[in-house]
Order: C-alpha cells, then structure tokens, then sequence
C-alpha cells in the first residue's frame, strides 16, 4: 500500500494543453522591392499575419520539465522530448501528448514545464513555460517569438515617426545567422514605424509599417503610380497630401488638387556616417504648373509637415531643397582600364 502511494506522488502523468494567444495590435502593414528577397515582409503588416505566418514555419518542437529535487537515480524518469511537425498546431500537439515521468525527493517543490516551437533553422517561434506542483495539471500558454523574414539581411532597424514627423531612437532587429531578419510581431502594423533594412549587396530598402507599399508613396486620399524611378504622380483629390518617403532619389511629384491647403509631407532616408538612419525633411520646393511654367518656391518646415495654399489645377514639384539627402555621387576620375 505505501509503495502504491509513494508511486502515485512520484510519478505524474499530464496530458498538457498548449495555447497560441491572439496579439491585440494595431492593423497594416509594409512592404518593399529590391533585388534581394521580399519573402515574408507582408507580416508586417499586421501581428495576425505574422502569428499565421509563424505557425507554417513550426516544424520542430520541444519540451522540458524541470525541479530542483529530481530524483535522477530513479531509472524511469522522462523530462523532455523533441518532436516534428508539419506545422506548429502538429507540434503542440505532440508536445501535449508527452507523458512525462519524475520522483521528487522534495513532493512540495515547484516543477517548471517548458515548451518551445522552433523553425527548420532553429529558430524559436513560440515559447511557454508554467510552474505547477505535484498533482496539479499545467497549462501552459505560448508566447509568439519572433518570425523569419526576408533573406540576405545585413543588418535591420525600426525607425519610430514622431507626430512632428521627426524620427525617434531606431531599435535595432535580430538577423539570424542565415541572414534572415526576426522580425518582432509586436511592431506589425505599427502606424509611425519605418522598417529599414540593409542586404548583404549593400542595398537599403525600407518598408511602411502601416502600408506594404515599399518605397512607393502613400497618400491618404487619392492614388500614386508611376514606372518611372523617383517620380510620384497623385490624382483624384481635391486636397491630396504629398505623403513620400524616398531612399535613394531626390524625388520629383505630379499632382491634381482643388482650390485650397495642399500637405506637403516629404521625407528622405538618410545614412549617417556611424551606419545609423534618420529621415530628412525638405526646407523648400519649388512648383509650377503642368507644362513646367510659372515657377513658385515655397518654404517648407523640417520639423513636420508644411501645407500651402494652391488654386485648382495641375501643378509639378520641379524639386524639394535637401540638406544631406540624395547627395549627388561623385564621378570617376581614373582611366577606364584602371582598377578602383
């Protein structure tokens, strides 16, 4: 009878439910082009696409129980297994099905479970843990880690917006040493946030956290299209706002509006000499109408955005005043055949 007794405070047998929780984030996202890899960047647009993405991606799984009194001397013990998957609700659900097996020297000491969902890569995707004691049933709930994204990534920063439209301190990201950005779920969506990201080629992309638009403009209202690199076009609106964030090219505009106060939001990314990024405004731009007459300059704020009033009509943005963005590259001075 007293070993039947001691066998039931030693040996614990759980069946352990595992639960992804839901992100309550703010929605949207960015995206971007390039000559290096755009695979995943359409997570960032929101943490639910990221969480979904992350489950695909869950193909290795383990878990671990752990006390200070384990009795290791005891022959039967199980404390972890590692399985795999198709995907992580395949792997939770493995995970859920271990029956683990320990002796306590201790019963009244704390067990710690915990669980971890991994990519191929190793990666941890997914991560719980909880403390029960003997005879209690843990539930563990599992947090999303991060997700891999993009390929070829050097390095990678998010460049918070303030209202003023200045930016604030980047927070730099994770790359794995497959050079794959982890990518935060928490900043999905994020509505002031600028992700930048620097390939392995030495191209920098950024991408809008809040519309997966790249370097492309992002008006409130109205449209942009245009194939030609640089340029931006906004139609169909009587009050358009001149909403772009341009990486490399000092950019040029063609835009329709009505009588009345058109927003001039313009910001250039800008690499400053220690590798850091900061976004510059123009102090001026200089309009006039379709056919290139009628040249106005006007003064623009680089704190924030700077409205002006405009009569109806067809104008262009013949050019914004710079201070450090888009300087011109200096031409080469050595002979064709010589090796820089």
């Amino acid at each position: 009878m007293k070993k039947t007794a001691n066998k039931i405070m030693a040996l614990i047998a759980l069946l352990t439910t595992l639960i992804i929780p839901a992100y309550a984030q703010t929605e949207s996202g960015g995206g971007g082009g390039g000559t290096s890899s755009d695979s995943g960047i359409y997570v960032v647009q929101s943490p639910d696409l990221a969480r979904d993405l992350g489950l695909r991606l869950g193909h290795q799984g383990s878990i671990y129980y752990s006390s200070q009194s384990i009795d290791w001397g005891y022959t039967e013990t199980q404390t972890y297994t590692n399985v795999t998957g198709k995907y992580a609700e395949d792997v939770l659900a493995q995970l859920a099905a271990f029956q683990y097996n320990i002796r306590l020297k201790n019963p009244d000491d704390i067990i710690t479970v915990y669980a971890y969902v991994n990519s191929d890569n190793g990666e941890t995707l997914f991560y719980g843990q909880e403390t029960f004691k003997v005879g209690e049933k843990p539930k563990i709930q599992t947090w999303q880690q991060f997700v891999p994204i993009l390929k070829n990534v050097k390095s990678a920063e998010v460049i918070p917006l303030k209202d003023d439209g200045t930016s604030g301190q980047p927070i730099a990201m994770q790359v794995s040493s497959q050079g794959e950005l982890l990518w935060s779920p928490w900043m999905s969506g994020a509505p002031n946030g600028l992700l930048a990201v620097r390939f392995n080629d030495g191209t920098l992309i950024t991408y809008r956290l809040s519309k997966p638009v790249g370097q492309s403009p992002s008006p409130s209202e109205g449209m942009a299209s245009l194939s030609v690199r640089g340029h931006y076009i906004f139609v169909g609106n009587d009050a358009p706002v001149i909403d772009i964030i341009e990486v490399w090219d000092r950019p040029t505009v063609y835009f329709e509006c009505g009588k009345g106060w058109i927003t001039f939001d313009v910001r250039g990314v800008v690499q400053l000499p220690d590798g850091s990024t900061m976004l510059e405004r123009p102090s001026a731009v200089e309009l006039t109408d379709e056919n290139g007459n009628n040249a106005f300059q006007y003064k623009l704020s680089t704190t924030g955005p700077s409205s002006i009033p405009l009569l109806g009509g067809k104008h262009r943005v013949r050019s914004f005043q710079w201070n450090m963005f888009g300087q011109p590259n200096t031409l080469y001075t050595g002979s064709m055949g010589e090796k820089g």
